[in-house]
């Protein structure tokens, strides 16, 4: 699978030291904010876990709407703590017939090297939906999407990415402490 959820017991996080200043936009429905206090946030989550390798980057994002559509992210591997999971699922999928579902004229963020996909083209191979307070990693490195049930409820998530680091290396490096 392209996801493991990890069971620890979540310290309870101060949002006003997270949520730091404006980052980037996709679309109209995902904003992610740089994380205001860094040291805060390791130290939180030191309680509960040990990083081998320290994530190359930190954003609070915030997923309005509808969702995010089928895509690939630039970084490889994100650890994602859910705020509020929104009964949003997440769902991986795979292509039908090479890269043939891939959108590259319609990309939303034309700096970007995120990909976009046609969900017809694609076919499902997993999914979940994040409960409040949940923590999980994710190949963010393979096609991905969130379809929210409710547009009135913003899903709001800490990520951890590494850029260069796949899914299996940073799985096997993060220790759960007892």
């Amino acid at each position: 699978m392209p996801f493991q959820k990890f069971d620890v017991k979540m310290p309870s996080l101060d949002v006003s030291r997270i949520k730091g200043d404006y980052v980037e936009q996709y679309g109209d429905t995902f904003t992610s904010y740089f994380v205001k206090d860094v040291d805060y946030v390791l130290s939180e989550f030191s309680k509960i876990l040990d990083f081998t390798i320290l994530p190359d980057f930190y954003f609070y994002v915030e997923v309005t709407k509808e969702g995010a559509g089928p895509h690939i992210d630039e970084s490889k591997t994100s650890l994602n703590y859910y705020f509020e999971g929104c009964e949003a699922e997440t769902l991986f999928w795979t292509t039908k017939n090479d890269d043939s579902g891939f959108l590259c004229q319609n990309q939303i963020n034309k700096q970007s090297q995120v990909k976009t996909y046609f969900e017809h083209e694609l076919i499902s191979i997993g999914s979940f939906c994040a409960e409040a307070n949940s923590l999980y990693l994710l190949d963010i490195s393979k096609i991905h999407s969130v379809k929210k049930r409710s547009v009135h409820n913003v899903r709001r998530i800490l990520r951890f990415l590494w850029d260069k680091n796949h899914f299996d290396e940073i799985s096997s490096s993060i220790k759960i402490k007892k």
